[in-house]
């Protein structure tokens, strides 16, 4: 997802929280999407050729080494900040002119939820109230 992960850090696990302090959100959101529900084992030392650094890069996965270095990190599958990103990229692409139901084929979701999705979406405040 290339939305703009303007979330609530709150939503996330305190190691999530933590991770992101040290590689920050977009490098975090890789890590989660590609190793949510897992158990990650960081090495010493990491060359670009590893999976971590090809998941989120070599400098984040560099600065994760040195911070937990020898660690097991469980992964969080962050389903609650993951929704919210997933849900402010339907609403962006959906006001872009992408509809309902092309949003629903490419996240995998009934037309229906795409609905509720931007149902549940502030309106714009200068739209005139009549009742």
């Amino acid at each position: 997802m290339n939305a703009g992960h303007n979330i609530d850090i709150e939503l996330l696990p305190k190691t999530t929280r933590e991770i992101v302090e040290v590689i920050g959100l977009p490098s975090t959101i890789l890590m989660v999407e590609h190793y949510g529900g897992t158990e990650l084992w960081v090495p010493e030392k990491i060359d670009r050729n590893h999976d971590l650094a090809k998941t989120i890069g070599l400098e984040s996965a560099a600065k994760l080494c040195h911070h937990f270095s020898r660690e097991k990190l469980l992964i969080d599958k962050c389903e609650s900040a993951m929704n919210a990103i997933r849900n402010a990229e339907i609403v962006r692409r959906y006001q872009s002119g992408d509809t309902a139901k092309s949003l629903g084929k490419e996240f995998n979701l009934h037309e229906r939820m795409i609905w509720y999705i931007l149902s549940d979406t502030p309106k714009d405040s200068n739209q005139i109230h009549l009742f």
